[in-house]
């Protein structure tokens, strides 16, 4: 939350820097699929890409790492946990085969002690981000084509919003980020050859509307008080990194000209670091 712990992945491993990004140190040297840890960075969650179905934690800030506990039976896309570390979540991926592959998201209220299947009602597909409250009551999950779903009960119930479902929205390469109370919200979608849209709420998810961006954005990110945005944008001219500081109605384009595609963005809750 003070910006002074930062983690990311690479094909090296997971990286965390405890100085304000000045100097960096290998805390896991595993491919990580996904990773997750809590604002003040000293629990976290991962799945490295040799145990695609189970996950790992650390209540040390990645200094020891528990053995890997089993999950789910397809692989785990996305991870999530709450500010205490008591719940976190997993998505799933889904083959589309059958209705059993179907793409799913599991919750443990109890730090990863007993799992359960909450079953949102999800295309077959997969689960390609999850993100949660502080308390981690409320949830979003999307999936890679065109499905938003929503908790405010941890999962006992979903129920899928419309207003962003239509044809031609595709969630594949989007994100999605909510504050820290869970009242305020955004989607970003990369479009699929359609403008990239931003979508916002700022009623817990009850109604979403069109954002004033109209860039191709790929990954977004927001402030625990859910003022200050960050997003990437991998399109022609203005492929960079923007930032809004009114909850998305204006923007500002604040990095470019960086080979290479921008891909995942993050923000700590104070907006004072970003990566």
């Amino acid at each position: 939350e003070d910006g002074q712990v930062a983690v990311f992945s690479s094909d090296s491993g997971l990286m965390r820097s405890v100085d304000g990004l000045n100097m960096w140190t290998t805390i896991l040297p595993s491919l990580c699929r996904s990773f997750a840890m809590t604002r003040d960075g000293t629990k976290m969650v991962a799945v490295t890409a040799a145990t695609q179905t189970h996950v790992i934690q650390s209540s040390d800030s990645g200094a020891t790492w528990t053995a890997p506990t089993p999950v789910a039976a397809s692989a785990i896309r996305v991870v999530a946990i709450s500010d205490d570390g008591s719940t976190l979540a997993v998505g799933t991926a889904g083959s589309g085969a059958t209705t059993t592959s179907f793409g799913t998201v599991w919750v443990s209220a109890d730090s990863g002690s007993s799992w359960v299947d909450t079953a949102p009602p999800l295309i077959a597909n997969d689960v390609r981000n999850l993100v949660m409250s502080a308390d981690g009551t409320s949830m979003m999950a999307t999936e890679n084509r065109e499905g938003l779903y929503q908790t405010s009960d941890q999962g006992t119930t979903w129920r899928t919003e419309t207003s962003v479902r239509s044809g031609d929205v595709s969630w594949q390469s989007g994100s999605a980020a909510m504050s820290s109370d869970g009242v305020h919200r955004t989607l970003a979608q990369d479009g699929r050859g359609n403008t990239g849209r931003i979508w916002k709420s700022d009623n817990s998810g009850g109604l979403y509307t069109r954002g004033s961006s109209s860039e191709t954005h790929y990954s977004i990110a927001m402030t625990s008080d859910g003022t200050g945005w960050l997003a990437s944008s991998n399109s022609g001219t203005s492929m960079g990194l923007w930032k809004s500081c009114d909850s998305g109605e204006t923007w500002t384009q604040e990095v470019s000209g960086v080979s290479g595609a921008y891909t995942r963005v993050g923000l700590s809750g104070d907006g004072s670091v970003s990566v």
